[in-house]
């Protein structure tokens, strides 16, 4: 079983932590309460939850009964010992360890390599349940901070429950689309003396009737398992922010003795269409900072890594640490979303989310290429409401080139300020004055011209699709074979750099640079093609020549209109 006080809770952002390298310690004391008549326990793991990976090196697990005192269980992990640290829940086990029957502290040390703010502490607050040591002095931070420490001591012992079935944490995507089936997962731990062999999950959606799956599914005393379900969404339109209660009951063995762990509750969005969303990356870099060049080269084999250079936006931003000969207005207009924090480089954007710091989504940019790849892959995991297409046709005569954007959203998506920016962007541009970088250092996603620094607003039209078109000036010393478009659609405060997330971005390689349309002022005349159809990923498919009976069922962009194929 687990003794923990933070029911099984995380947060996704903290600013408990420190700058620089070192070592930081938390922990919470199990007291009396949680132990009560357990006997003859042992202690075989410890479960931490961390607001963030970024920049740790390794993490050590431990208990003890002082918080100064001898370890009477310890176990590093990190890259050396073969396990993952994860942003989220890190489970640690080990051999079970005996131990007196009397209150201990259950905690972790983080070894960093640079700045790091993972510390997790939830409500409610439980006195010392959040112990803290940034410079090697303990203090209390469980009444200042109201909070408890996402921790868990994994025990065995003599006295525990017989039936004992719990809800350690729930998630589901953050939207669901109507009549489809979307995976509902549970990690669930069996806190009893007993098998527990099968159990339902019932699960209710306000105002919506209950729905109960049954789990034909064996967990192991002391077992923690996934349990994962098809979730179809009773609800047949469009809804924000929907509450979804899930409980376990009805356990095949016999009654469980202990219901306070048996739900828990979450919410999510549903939508009527879902996009494929294509993430952002912005990283703010100069030619005068020493440490860029190992940021961006970390990027780089990153995206060379299983296609994430087609499935990841990327732009830089001259800016942060100096300027150079790269340095556009917008990198300059960029700087507000450092917020309080101070200027710097290299720094990094997803998304232009707060992913580590509460009052900017500005962040260290990390030096390893897995630290990016392992947010690559959570990044595409998210889906979107808009879709974005562009097309880009260049003049040679006026050196211009006319960037048309469509596309389409769900209905009532949308914020209080939705726009587009459309980014030229070059790669592979050869430098031999970057610092630290060598004679040949290579300059990649070089912003050569835009529309705007926060984009233009998006209209709408009754249909909820939209039409865009811009012309940029490609400068003459660019080698237009290694550019590309960066389309972006975000939303805009300019009261408030955490509500500026961008909510999708487009990629255009194949740019035409042959000239052949005609382009006069800002109308790109093509009387004779054909339409051409995209999917939701903006990758051409065909065109309107071809049979639509061919194209599989699915969500479809033609003609600056979102188009429904259902077989």
């Amino acid at each position: 079983m687990m003794l923990s006080y933070c029911n099984s809770a995380i947060q996704t952002s903290s600013t408990i932590g420190k700058g620089g390298k070192g070592a930081v310690s938390a922990a919470c004391l199990i007291g009396q309460d949680k132990i009560g008549g357990l006997k003859n326990i042992k202690i075989a793991g410890v479960k931490v939850g961390l607001a963030s990976r970024l920049n740790i090196d390794s993490l050590q697990v431990w208990a003890r009964y002082e918080l100064d005192g001898n370890n009477i269980f310890a176990k590093t992990i990190g890259s050396k010992q073969g396990q993952s640290i994860v942003k989220g829940w890190n489970e640690v086990q080990s051999l079970p360890v005996a131990m007196s029957d009397k209150p201990f502290y259950v905690g972790y040390t983080i070894y960093q390599k640079g700045a790091c703010y993972a510390i997790s502490a939830v409500k409610p607050q439980h006195e010392q349940g959040l112990m803290v040591n940034l410079d090697g002095t303990w203090a209390d931070s469980s009444k200042v901070s109201d909070a408890v420490l996402s921790i868990g001591a994994i025990i065995t012992a003599d006295n525990m429950p017989t039936f004992d079935l719990g809800i350690d944490s729930i998630s589901m995507p953050e939207r669901i689309q109507v009549g489809s089936a979307e995976p509902l997962t549970l990690q669930v731990t069996n806190h009893g003396s007993r098998i527990i062999s099968g159990f339902d999950v019932w699960t209710n959606e306000n105002g919506c009737e209950a729905v109960s799956y049954p789990v034909n599914q064996s967990i192991l005393p002391g077992e923690r398992k996934e349990v994962v379900v098809d979730y179809i969404t009773p609800r047949g339109e469009k809804e924000r922010n929907v509450s979804l209660k899930v409980k376990l009951c009805n356990l095949k063995e016999g009654a469980d003795v202990n219901e306070d762990n048996n739900s828990d509750s979450t919410s999510y969005d549903v939508t009527k269409y879902k996009f494929v969303k294509v993430p952002l990356l912005e990283e703010f870099t100069t030619e005068n900072c020493s440490n860029c060049p190992s940021a961006a080269e970390a990027i780089h084999e990153a995206l060379a890594s299983n296609n994430y250079i087609n499935e990841i936006a990327v732009v830089c931003h001259h800016s942060g640490f100096y300027e150079d000969q790269f340095t556009q207005q917008c990198d300059r207009d960029m700087l507000w979303l450092y917020g309080t924090e101070a200027v710097y480089a290299p720094a990094i954007m997803w998304d232009r989310t707060c992913f580590t710091y509460p009052s900017t989504p500005v962040m260290d940019a990390p030096r390893e290429k897995g630290e990016y790849i392992s947010i690559f892959d959570y990044m595409k995991s998210l889906t979107t409401e808009v879709a974005i297409v562009p097309e880009a046709v260049y003049d040679p005569d006026t050196r211009m080139l006319h960037v048309t954007v469509t596309g389409g959203r769900d209905h009532v998506f949308g914020g209080d300020d939705i726009r587009l920016t459309v980014y030229l962007v070059e790669n592979e541009i050869h430098s031999s004055t970057q610092n630290n970088g060598g004679s040949d250092y290579i300059q990649r996603h070089v912003i050569r011209a835009y529309n705007s620094t926060w984009g233009e607003p998006i209209n709408w039209d009754s249909n909820d699709n939209y039409y865009y078109e811009c012309d940029l000036t490609v400068p003459d010393n660019c080698v237009k074979s290694n550019m590309q478009i960066i389309a972006v659609v975000s939303n805009y405060d300019p009261s408030d750099a955490t509500n500026c997330q961008v909510e999708n971005a487009a990629i255009l390689n194949d740019i035409d640079w042959s000239g052949a349309t005609s382009v006069t002022g800002v109308s790109v005349e093509r009387p004779s093609a054909p339409s051409a159809i995209y999917d939701v990923t903006g990758r051409k498919v065909g065109e309107t020549s071809m049979e639509m009976s061919s194209l599989k069922r699915g969500i479809y962009i033609i003609g600056g209109k979102k188009v429904v194929i259902g077989k």
